[in-house]
């Protein structure tokens, strides 16, 4: 806890099958903070993802205020940019940490976190130099 920030935190957690779980899930998600689980889609053929119902479930006995699932990252990280538009449409500060304050964190499967990589050119409007 203590090398959490003190905001509330925003997951996207996706991981492969075989892994803890509960346990990853119990370590990381507090009280008000909350969890979107996902597939991971690019996984070696010999692997399996984590059923994303099972992720949302630990968290929601973690504490999460809120806890759903979403069929990509992809689709999570759209869920993330529509909550940091203001009712005007306006994009909120980037440094305000999205919706209510919050920091934004994808974790679990490091084959997530490569998909994540991928995106990140065309998501913060920036090629990869």
């Amino acid at each position: 806890d203590s090398l959490l920030p003190p905001q509330p935190v925003s997951w996207v957690i996706g991981m492969v099958e075989g892994k803890d779980v509960e346990g990853l899930v119990r370590a990381l998600v507090r009280r008000n903070d909350s969890l979107t689980a996902v597939p991971v889609l690019t996984l070696p053929r010999r692997y399996a993802h984590a059923s994303p119902q099972r992720i949302a479930d630990a968290a929601r006995a973690a504490g999460a205020s809120t806890s759903t699932v979403a069929p990509s990252l992809t689709s999570a990280l759209l869920a993330w940019a529509d909550g940091e538009r203001g009712k005007d449409g306006a994009r909120a500060q980037a440094n305000e940490g999205g919706k209510e304050g919050r920091v934004q964190v994808v974790c679990g499967s490091l084959h997530l976190v490569a998909d994540f990589k991928k995106l990140q050119p065309t998501w913060n409007g920036q090629a990869d130099r």
